[in-house]
């Protein structure tokens, strides 16, 4: 992750007093299917409050940003660019927005464009960190190389689109630019911000970096078995229903158990993939294993119950 040193407070403002945003980027993927959407770029807190977040999710490109029109987290509407990611090639992006009208470029060329995003900046909150790689919660992972970035105060013509295309960026020379930054492979913790805002916000590479997720009223041990005692609590009354229909259908105690461990095996397991997709949800090993242990404790309670011995004696009465 790569973070602002502080919140660039005065960034909001700036935009808002301007005629739109452009986001141009120089970056290249590692990988084609990566999801969440990965975080490239993100104006954020964490994965549901953002002022606008820049995106991978599988080789799409993904942008979305909160306005005075859209959902207070931002997630709609979003943008999307199709079949963006389908190389470790660098890439020239530009996302360019005029508070009725977002357009986004690649490699020059307009990929796609939409006016399902209005609205100004007025709501954006300027505590929010700028952030390249990952949220603050540390969820949204993104692999690839972000080479250089630019932040402007209003939308970019086609025209200059490709000549940014041809001519690369170079940060010290686009006075024009809000904040502006230029990452080298130099083991570099700080880079400076080359853009036009005062005072200006750099950002650093931190040697140690601890998920900044939201803080709760309980401590991490408390917050360990709130979690496994959710999960469990959730899967207990499914291992018993599925073991006693099962168990009622006439299958032996043995088979009623194995049959009921694998469907919830299969059950918690889509749970878990599919909480990865879904924005503001994590998937874990722990809560895979503790929604199973939730499901068995529920088919073991419902074998040794009397609830299918009741039923079978009603079958044979």
């Amino acid at each position: 992750i790569v973070t602002s040193v502080s919140p660039p407070h005065d960034l909001p403002q700036q935009l808002n007093a301007g005629k739109g945003m452009t986001i141009e980027a120089w970056v290249a993927s590692a990988k084609n299917n990566q999801f969440g959407p990965a975080r490239i770029v993100s104006y954020s807190d964490d994965p549901l409050h953002r002022n606008f977040s820049l995106g991978q999710h599988g080789n799409d490109l993904v942008f979305r940003m909160r306005t005075s029109e859209t959902h207070p987290t931002g997630i709609g509407p979003q943008i999307i660019a199709s079949n963006i990611f389908t190389s470790e090639e660098r890439q020239h992006i530009v996302v360019s927005y005029d508070f009725s009208n977002c357009q986004i470029y690649v490699n020059g060329e307009l990929q796609t464009q939409s006016g399902a995003i209005t609205g100004n900046f007025s709501n954006w909150d300027p505590s929010y960190p700028l952030l390249l790689g990952n949220e603050r919660t540390g969820d949204r992972p993104w692999l690839g190389r972000i080479e250089q970035l630019a932040l402007y105060p209003e939308p970019m013509s086609a025209t200059d689109v490709v000549k940014h295309y041809k001519a690369p960026m170079t940060a010290l020379h686009r006075p024009d630019a809000i904040t502006a930054f230029e990452f080298s492979g130099e083991d570099n913790r700080l880079i400076s911000d080359q853009g036009a805002m005062q005072p200006t916000v750099p950002m650093e590479v931190p040697s140690v970096y601890q998920n900044e997720g939201k803080p709760g009223f309980l401590s991490p041990k408390q917050r360990f078995i709130k979690d496994f005692l959710s999960n469990f609590i959730i899967f207990l009354p499914l291992g018993f229903l599925v073991f006693s229909v099962i168990r009622n259908l006439g299958s032996s105690a043995v088979k009623a158990l194995a049959t009921t461990g694998a469907i919830l095996v299969l059950c918690a397991l889509i749970t878990e993939v599919l909480q990865y997709y879904v924005e503001g949800r994590t998937s874990a090993l722990f809560d895979l294993a503790s929604g199973i242990v939730g499901g068995v404790s529920g088919s073991f309670i419902g074998w040794r119950s009397r609830f299918f011995k009741l039923e079978q004696h009603q079958k044979r009465g």
